[in-house]
C-alpha cells in the first residue's frame, strides 16, 4: 500500500517510491523523460536507501500525478531520523562514494589549471572536441560529418604504451566486435567493426573508406575511430548526415525523373558509434590502464540544418514531420569509468536531444533496443 505517512527512513521512503514506480508501469527511460531526472537517478531513487533532494523527489512524484505536500513531509521526517540516528553501513558507503567523486574532480580541476570542478571539465572537454574536429582530414567535406571524443581527465600519458606497442588485431580487434556485437540489433554502415588498423603517432587508428593504393577518402564510408596512448578514444564519421533519396515517388512523376534528395540522419548510426566508443574507452581502462577518474566526453555532428532523420526520408514522411532547423549539435558531458562500462544512460545523454528533434525517439530509444529487426 502507497502511503507516504507511514515513511520514517530512508529506506522506507525508497520502498515506498519504489511502490509508486511499479504502480504506475513505468519503466526507467520513461519516468526519467516524464521528470526530468536521468535514468541513473530514477534508479537510484528506488533503491534506495539514501535521501533524494526535495526538488528530485518532487520532480520524481509530480510525474506520478501524486501531490507532492505528504512526500516532501516524509522526506523531512526521513532526514531527521537520519541526523538523529546512528549512520547505516550503507549510509557511510554512499557518503565515501560521494566524497571519492568530489575529491576526483577537485584534483581533475587542479591537473587543468584551476577553475570550478565542474566548469573546467566541462571547458576542457570542448576544447579537446575542438581540437580533434579541425582535424577533419577531408578538407571540403560534402556531407555533415560526426566528431566523439571520450579522454580522461587526469590520466596518465603512457596509460596504455604496453597495449598499443602489440597488435592491435590481438588485443583491440576482439574487444571492438565485442561491443558491436553486445551493442543491439540494428545495423549500418561504416560501423566500428570494419576497417584496416594503421599506426598513429599516438596510437592505432582503425580506419574504413581510403583507398588503400591512393589514400583517396570515399566520404560516404569514411569512419576512422582512434585509441591513444593516454587512454582516450576519438571517433570521425564522414555521413554523420547525407543526402538520401525519398522512397516515396508521385504518381504524377516521369519514371525515369531523377528521384529528389534529402538531407538525413542515421539515428542508429549516431547512437551505435557513441555507445562503442564510450564502452570502448571504458573497456580500456577497467582491463588495460586501471584508470577509474572522470572523463570528458564531446559529440558533435554538423551539416544538419534541414535534415530529417533517415527512417522519415526512406518512408516518404517529409510532409508528416518537420525537418531538424539547427546547423550543428554539439553535446558535453562528464562521467565515471563506470559510466562508460555500461554507456546506454550516457549514450542517451549525449544524443537524445538530437534524437527527439529528429521526431523519431519513440522508435530507437531507449537505447539499446531488443526490438529491432
Amino acid at each position: 500500500m502507497i502511503d507516504p505517512d507511514r515513511i520514517q527512513s530512508g529506506q522506507d521512503l525508497a520502498e515506498q517510491l519504489s511502490a509508486l514506480f511499479g504502480e504506475g508501469g513505468w519503466s526507467m527511460h520513461r519516468l526519467a523523460k516524464a521528470s526530468g531526472l536521468s535514468t541513473a537517478t530514477v534508479q537510484k531513487m528506488i533503491n534506495g536507501p539514501g535521501v533524494p533532494q526535495a526538488r528530485t523527489l518532487e520532480a520524481f512524484v509530480a510525474a506520478c500525478q501524486q501531490p507532492t505536500g505528504p512526500w516532501l513531509r516524509a522526506r523531512d521526517r526521513a532526514v531527521k531520523n537520519r541526523e538523529s540516528a546512528k549512520p547505516s553501513v550503507a549510509d557511510l558507503q554512499e557518503q565515501l562514494a560521494e566524497a571519492k567523486a568530489q575529491v576526483r574532480r577537485a584534483e581533475a580541476a587542479l591537473h587543468l589549471n584551476g577553475g570550478t570542478p565542474e566548469q573546467i571539465l566541462k571547458s576542457h572537454a570542448r576544447q579537446k572536441l575542438e581540437q580533434f574536429a579541425v582535424q577533419d582530414p577531408i578538407a571540403d567535406p560534402q556531407n555533415g560529418h560526426l566528431y566523439l571524443v571520450v579522454h580522461p581527465a587526469a590520466g596518465a600519458e603512457d596509460a596504455l604504451v604496453d597495449l598499443l606497442t602489440q597488435r592491435p588485431e590481438y588485443e583491440l580487434a576482439p574487444i571492438i566486435r565485442r561491443i558491436v556485437r553486445d551493442r543491439g540489433h540494428a545495423e549500418f554502415a561504416p560501423d566500428l567493426d570494419r576497417g584496416a588498423w594503421e599506426r598513429r603517432s599516438t596510437g592505432y587508428a582503425l580506419v574504413s573508406g581510403v583507398d588503400r593504393e591512393t589514400g583517396a577518402i570515399h566520404e560516404s564510408r569514411f569512419l576512422e575511430t582512434s585509441v591513444h596512448e593516454d587512454g582516450s578514444v576519438t571517433l570521425v564519421c564522414g555521413v554523420g548526415c547525407i543526402q538520401v533519396a525519398s522512397g516515396w515517388r508521385s504518381a504524377s512523376a516521369d519514371l525515369y525523373d531523377e528521384q529528389p534528395q534529402y538531407r538525413a540522419v542515421s539515428p542508429w548510426l549516431v547512437l551505435g558509434l557513441a555507445y562503442g566508443a564510450l564502452a570502448l574507452a571504458g573497456t580500456l581502462a577497467r582491463t588495460h590502464s586501471g584508470y577509474e577518474g572522470d572523463w570528458l566526453v564531446g559529440l558533435r555532428v554538423t551539416g544538419l540544418n534541414g535534415a530529417w532523420a533517415y527512417e522519415v526520408v526512406r518512408q516518404g514522411d517529409q510532409g508528416m514531420v518537420l525537418p531538424y532547423k539547427d546547423s550543428g549539435y554539439e553535446r558535453i558531458a562528464i562521467c565515471e569509468t563506470s559510466d562508460l562500462l555500461a554507456p546506454a544512460a550516457l549514450t542517451e545523454k549525449l544524443t537524445g536531444s538530437l534524437i527527439r528533434g529528429l521526431a523519431i525517439g519513440h522508435l530507437v530509444l531507449p537505447y539499446p533496443r531488443t526490438d529491432t529487426p
